[in-house]
């Protein structure tokens, strides 16, 4: 966990690491729409690449500026083999962080990656160890069309479920730096090119090599 959560032993993440060297860096909105207030169960949809987990790691990097570190708690569930195991691990924080923090913020990444996983976070809720908490869950929008969120109706407080989509032709060449287009035309259709070629996911860019998405 603390491989997961840099954070915890003073470490910078790798995700804001490699964001910061970019040429190009591009904050998506959605992140603004995220509740932190207690109590929240967020949903954060959308398919993969579209930068859901970098998003999430500078928010986190956002808020370390005004909480303790032992109060943020990342989770990718895609390493667990099933959500048992998520659910001992939450234990396990649960039991450090008893008598030291009273408002703790939880990131569970790519929740889709585990059957069943709503099990976890629903008993946490109805045992009211969350009372006083946020979360906020990632998955693909299949998390959606499976109907896990209807599983939540009444117990989601202050949360909120964000789509988070593809890059619009518009947020592409603004990334470029590009905002009047009469006056860069030539670059537009370039990139216009491009964006047909990559379909709006900004990590398929492969002829930027200083290009990240976010």
């Amino acid at each position: 966990m603390r491989n997961l959560n840099p954070w915890w032993i003073d470490r910078s993440d790798i995700h804001v690491r490699l964001w910061e060297q970019q040429q190009y860096k591009w904050i998506s909105e959605w992140l603004n729409k995220i509740s932190l207030e207690p109590f929240s169960l967020n949903f954060i949809l959308g398919p993969r690449q579209v930068g859901k987990t970098t998003g999430v790691k500078l928010l986190i990097a956002k808020l370390l500026k005004r909480k303790p570190p032992e109060a943020i708690i990342y989770i990718n569930c895609g390493i667990f083999l099933d959500f048992t195991s998520l659910r001992k691990v939450i234990e396990k924080y649960l039991e450090f962080k008893i008598g030291k923090n009273r408002n703790i913020i939880r990131f569970l990444d790519e929740v889709t990656s585990l059957n069943e996983w709503w099990k976890v976070i629903k008993v946490l809720i109805d045992s009211d160890e969350v009372l006083n908490d946020a979360i906020t869950v990632t998955g693909s929008s299949s998390l959606k069309i499976k109907g896990d969120i209807e599983l939540f109706l009444g117990r989601t407080g202050k949360g909120e479920v964000i789509e988070v989509l593809l890059l619009s032709f518009k947020q592409y060449i603004e990334v470029h730096g590009v905002r009047k287009y009469k006056l860069r035309y030539d670059k537009v259709l370039r990139l216009f090119e491009k964006y047909l070629e990559t379909k709006g996911f900004p990590s398929s860019v492969k002829y930027l090599k200083k290009f990240l998405h976010l």
